[in-house]
This record gives C-alpha cells, sequence and structure tokens, in this order.
C-alpha cells in the first residue's frame, strides 16, 4: 500500500512538472519589472503561448481602457487609475455587453511580471475573485 502511494505521488509531481504544463510566457521575463510596458498600447490576450482569445482586445490609451470583445462588436470602456507604478483601478464607464449591469464597477490590477523582449505582461485582476492574465502588446 505504501508504495502504491509513492507511485501515485511521483505520477502526479511528474504530471504537475511535465514540459507542457510549464508556463512558457515569461520564458524572458525581466529582472527588474517593466511597469511602463502596459501604460499605453494595444494587447491581446494570451491563453497559452500559442493561442489568443479570439476576437478580443484592450487598449489603453488617454487614461481610459477599451476592452472590445467579438471584434467591437461589444465593448466596455473604463477609467484607468495608477495607484502605484505597478497596480491599478479601472472603473467602468461604458459597456454594451448584452445583459450587464457593470457601470460603475471597480476592478484592482498588479502587474506580476514582464517580458519587455517579448512584449508579454502578466497581471492579476482582483474584482470577487483573482484571475491572472498574460497581454501581449501589439501596438504602441
Amino acid at each position: 500500500m505504501k508504495s502504491i502511494c509513492v507511485l501515485i505521488l511521483f505520477c502526479l509531481s511528474a504530471n504537475l512538472f511535465s514540459q507542457e504544463n510549464v508556463v512558457h510566457w515569461l520564458v524572458n521575463e525581466d529582472e527588474v519589472i517593466n511597469c511602463s510596458l502596459i501604460r499605453s498600447g494595444k494587447f491581446l490576450n494570451e491563453e497559452t503561448s500559442e493561442r489568443v482569445t479570439a476576437g478580443y482586445s484592450i487598449e489603453i490609451r488617454d487614461n481610459f481602457v477599451i476592452e472590445k470583445i467579438e471584434d467591437g462588436k461589444y465593448y466596455m470602456k473604463s477609467n484607468i487609475n495608477f495607484t502605484s507604478d505597478c497596480t491599478y483601478e479601472l472603473t467602468v464607464l461604458e459597456c454594451t455587453i448584452p445583459n450587464s449591469n457593470i457601470i460603475g464597477l471597480k476592478v484592482y490590477i498588479e502587474i506580476l511580471g514582464t517580458s519587455t523582449v517579448d512584449r508579454l505582461v502578466m497581471i492579476r485582476a482582483d474584482q470577487q475573485d483573482e484571475k491572472t492574465f498574460v497581454l501581449r502588446k501589439i501596438e504602441d
């Protein structure tokens, strides 16, 4: 019985640390987080190192964030307030997503890491629960 438990633990740990489960997004992670990377530009959400969220983009310009869904069919416009170099708060101002009642909603964002050479930013959004995203900058 003891050897079966050890075998199960070994298989689980091997699976957890297998090459296909390792996050490759920030392979070239900056030693010091480059928080200025997200201050302005257009970004895509990278679900994996090889797949982006279809039809979704984020643009940050002039203290506003516009998230486009379904290639711009719907959008959400938020005010962005940087509370420090690597944290900011979004307040939803407009939203055309059907059946959503989120005007005034506040979302707190922390920049967890960057890869300037790959133009990647890892963020954690804290609203009702925490979610981590990796954004790829495609335009300055």
